[in-house]
C-alpha cells in the first residue's frame, strides 16, 4: 500500500518501478499505479514511472485497465511530461485517433488530453479528428470527444466544426448522438456561429418539430427558441404549431410547446401568438380527420 509520509510514497514508487506497464493491465495494479501517481511525492519521481509507458501507448489506449493509468499520467503529470502520448498517437497508423475516439476507453484518454493539454499541443490530434468530424458526431463514443473539441480546444477548431454543423444540419441534428454536439456548439459556439446555426435548423422547414418530439433533441429545440427573435421566431413557432397535435403525442414535444406558451405569455407580438394559435388549431383538425378518436399517442423515432 501507498504510505501517507513522502517517504512511505517513494518507497511506493520504488516497489513498482520497471513493471509500471505490467501493473497498468490488471485490475488492482491499474489501482496501485494511480495511488502511486497522485502521491508521489514530486513531478520528477512521477514523471520517471510515466516515462515507462513511452512507447507503449499502444497497449495501454485500449486496454479496460491501462486507461484509467493514462488518464491519470494526464491529469497528474505536467503537460509536457505526456507529450511523448500526443506524438505516439499521432505516429500510429493513419485511423488510430478516430479508433481511438470511438472506443469506449480510448475516448477517455482523448478527452483528458483535450481538458488538460495545452490547445497547440493537441493541434494535431484534433486536425486528424476534424477530418472524420461527422461520422465521430454520430458515433456514440466519438461524440463525447467531440464535445470536447468544442468545450476545450481552440476557437478556430470550434470554427470549423461549427460550420460543418451549418452544411449538415439535418444530418446532424437528427442523429441521437451527433444532437448532443449541436447542442454543444450552440451553449459554448460565439454569437455568430449560435446564429448560423439556429438559421440552419430553422430554414430547414421541418427538423425544429423534429428535434422537439425526442429526448435528446427537444433540449435543443428550446436552445434554438431561445435564440431567435423577430421574425425568425415567428417561422419557428409557426413550424411548431404546425406539428402541434404530433408534439403532444410525446413528453417532450409536449415540453417544448409549454415553452413556446410561456414565451407567448411574455411580450410576444399579438400577431404572432394568433399565428401559433391558429397553426396548432388547423393541425389538430386535420389531425382528428385521419386519426380515430381511440387511438394512443404514436412512438416517433428520431432518424438521421
Amino acid at each position: 500500500e501507498v504510505g501517507a509520509s513522502p517517504g512511505g510514497v517513494s518507497a511506493a514508487a520504488s516497489t513498482i518501478a520497471g513493471t509500471v506497464l505490467e501493473l497498468s493491465q490488471t485490475a488492482e495494479g491499474c489501482r496501485l499505479v494511480q495511488e502511486v501517481l497522485e502521491d508521489a511525492p514530486s513531478n520528477a519521481c512521477r514523471e520517471a514511472l510515466v516515462r515507462e509507458l513511452e512507447g507503449r501507448i499502444a497497449k495501454v489506449l485500449f486496454c479496460p485497465y491501462g486507461n484509467f493509468v493514462l488518464q491519470k499520467c494526464i491529469v497528474s503529470c505536467r503537460s509536457q511530461a505526456v507529450q511523448f502520448v500526443v506524438d505516439e498517437l499521432l505516429e500510429g497508423h493513419a485511423a488510430l485517433l478516430r479508433e481511438a475516439a470511438e472506443n469506449k476507453f480510448g475516448c477517455r484518454v482523448l478527452q483528458r488530453l483535450l481538458e488538460h493539454l495545452r490547445p497547440s499541443q493537441v493541434e494535431g490530434i484534433v486536425e486528424a479528428l476534424l477530418r472524420d468530424a461527422i461520422p465521430l458526431c454520430k458515433h456514440r463514443y466519438g461524440r463525447y470527444v467531440m464535445q470536447h473539441v468544442i468545450e476545450h480546444g481552440a476557437s478556430h477548431h470550434r470554427t470549423r466544426l461549427a460550420k460543418l454543423a451549418q452544411h449538415h444540419s439535418r444530418s446532424l441534428a437528427g442523429d441521437a448522438n451527433a444532437v448532443a454536439v449541436v447542442a454543444k456548439l450552440l451553449e459554448f459556439g460565439s454569437g455568430d456561429e449560435q446564429v448560423a446555426l439556429v438559421r440552419a435548423i430553422v430554414s430547414d422547414g421541418q427538423l425544429l418539430a423534429k428535434l422537439a418530439r425526442t429526448r435528446q433533441g427537444h433540449p435543443v429545440a428550446k436552445l434554438v427558441l431561445e435564440s431567435l427573435d423577430g421574425s425568425s421566431l415567428d417561422e419557428a413557432k409557426r413550424q411548431l404549431g404546425v406539428e402541434a397535435c404530433r408534439l403532444r403525442s410525446t413528453r417532450y414535444g409536449r415540453s417544448v410547446l409549454s415553452a413556446v406558451a410561456t414565451m407567448e405569455g411574455g411580450a410576444c407580438a399579438p400577431a404572432a401568438k394568433a399565428s401559433f394559435s391558429a397553426s396548432c388549431g388547423a393541425d389538430e383538425d386535420r389531425h382528428n380527420e385521419h386519426v380515430p378518436q381511440d387511438a394512443g399517442p404514436s412512438m416517433e423515432t428520431f432518424s438521421a
